[in-house]
């Protein structure tokens, strides 16, 4: 069984995937399983997508009807195997080989539900676009361990970026995205998950 499931959601998207796929494979960390949800692409996204499930086992591919990301990353969560769940959206890569691994050893040595990263935007070609206006706010919580409202109000502070978290699958348990929301999806879902009761 897999520790850990990649759900990367793709829609036309085929001059980035490459390198989102490619950032998983190459992870230090091999237990995963990948699922690469194509969402009716109309370019050849859904061709790459098959091109690599060919060459790894890891890789399970879905291929559906045009629906929304919200309802890619439901599909992609009833199925997914792994103890940890991390999502990845398909023009986005990650830059350290040792993510995974890293992102583990800090959620299994300290007994976490989630734990999230940092993120850098960045051009086409790679380079840094502007730095993210709330990450000085972060600074102080960088290493800390925080509850729930902590989190929401120091860490994410409007930025509800869930493809920065690695999270326990049971923490999510029965819990899907609203697929009647355009935006702000990821913000609904990290308050529906962090009001849950205590386990």
């Amino acid at each position: 069984m897999p520790k850990i499931s990649v759900i990367v959601p793709v829609y036309n998207t085929e001059r980035y995937l490459r390198q989102c796929i490619e950032s998983v494979l190459m992870q230090t960390f091999r237990n995963f399983e990948l699922l690469l949800i194509d969402d009716g692409s109309k370019d050849n996204s859904g061709t790459i997508c098959n091109e690599y499930a060919k060459n790894d086992k890891r890789i399970v591919v879905i291929h559906k009807q045009n629906s929304g990301v919200s309802d890619s990353r439901n599909k992609a969560l009833d199925i997914a195997k792994g103890e940890y769940i991390i999502t990845l959206d398909s023009d986005d890569y990650w830059i350290k080989d040792t993510t995974l691994e890293d992102l583990l050893h800090i959620a299994e040595s300290q007994q976490l539900d989630i734990v999230r990263g940092e993120y850098k935007n960045v051009d086409a070609f790679g380079k840094t676009i502007q730095d993210s206006p709330y990450a000085q706010k972060r600074t102080p919580y960088i290493s800390k361990i925080v509850d729930s409202f902590s989190f929401l109000s120091q860490i994410v502070i409007g930025e509800y970026f869930l493809v920065l978290c690695l999270i326990r699958r049971s923490t999510i348990a029965s819990l899907r995205f609203n697929t009647q929301r355009v935006f702000l999806e990821d913000a609904e879902f990290y308050l529906r998950m962090l009001q849950q009761p205590l386990k």
